[in-house]
């Protein structure tokens, strides 16, 4: 056994292509999972603060007005007072750690294979035939 067309008539090669392929697969969701849900940010435009008293602000005029996203204590006096809270997704971020993930798995799958033919065939990168 020494080219990859050697490995590829072995069922436990086939099976072991099959394992790997669902790994990364696994990988590259919960990572796009992490990606969506860590990178989105406070919509200060459309998330508002409602006091007791039944007047309403937006966060950003809030912030505009008394300097300070939180200063909710300020516009409604000593009411209660309520937050709500409107998130947005920071595309910025969510494309560079998309990218990072894609090289680092992509190099990560790349070591892996590598390692497996090294072990199996004695070569990093075999022939084929």
């Amino acid at each position: 056994m020494k080219t990859i067309d050697d490995l590829n008539k072995r069922w436990w090669y086939r099976a072991t292509k099959v394992v790997f392929i669902l790994f990364f697969v696994i990988v590259i969701a919960i990572l796009a999972l992490i990606a969506v849900d860590g990178n989105q940010i406070a919509d200060t435009e459309l998330s508002r603060v409602t006091c007791g008293s039944g007047s309403s602000s937006s966060i950003q005029n809030l912030e505009r007005i008394y300097g300070d996203r939180y200063s909710a204590y300020t516009f409604c006096g000593s009411s209660m007072y309520n937050y709500d809270w409107k998130y947005k997704v920071d595309w910025e971020n969510l494309t560079n750690f998309i990218f990072w993930s894609v090289i680092v798995v992509a190099g990560l799958a790349f070591a892996l294979r590598g390692s497996f033919y090294y072990i199996v065939l004695g070569a990093f990168n075999p022939p084929k035939s």
